[in-house]
């Protein structure tokens, strides 16, 4: 059940990330104009980003029922720009899409998930003592 919910959370990564990078990119840098100066490039580059890192990946490991570091760490990545995200909006006053924000939750939570299947694995390779 983890493992069908976490390649589904793989296409939906894959997936959102390009109809995101797509949706940005028509209307650069109008989409944008929240951010100043080349913040602007570096959120275009993000979804990139994850598109490359979820291809290679599946590739190399999730097909193969591994790669339980790796998607932890890129589900930790992903919940910490939501919260970065989040705290974006309280300080500067600025709104962000909140489907992106619950695709990405989604995502980044059905990768904790996953690689926690295999805890042992994660805590070695982070070099954390049982």
């Amino acid at each position: 059940m983890f493992m069908l919910n976490f390649k589904f959370s793989v296409v939906v990564a894959f997936i959102g990330s390009m109809i995101l990078f797509i949706h940005m990119s028509t209307g650069f840098p109008d989409s944008l104009d929240h951010l100043a100066g080349r913040y602007q490039y570096y959120t275009l580059i993000w979804p990139l980003i994850i598109i490359a890192v979820e291809f290679l990946a599946w590739l190399f490991y999730y097909k193969h029922e591994e790669g339980h570091s790796i998607a932890f760490v890129i589900g930790f990545f992903l919940l910490a720009a939501i919260v970065g995200s989040i705290i974006s909006e309280a300080t500067n006053n600025i709104k962000y899409n909140r489907i992106e924000l619950w695709v990405l939750a989604y995502v980044g939570i059905s990768h904790i998930i996953y690689g926690l299947t295999n805890w042992r694995e994660v805590l070695s390779n982070l070099n954390i003592r049982e």
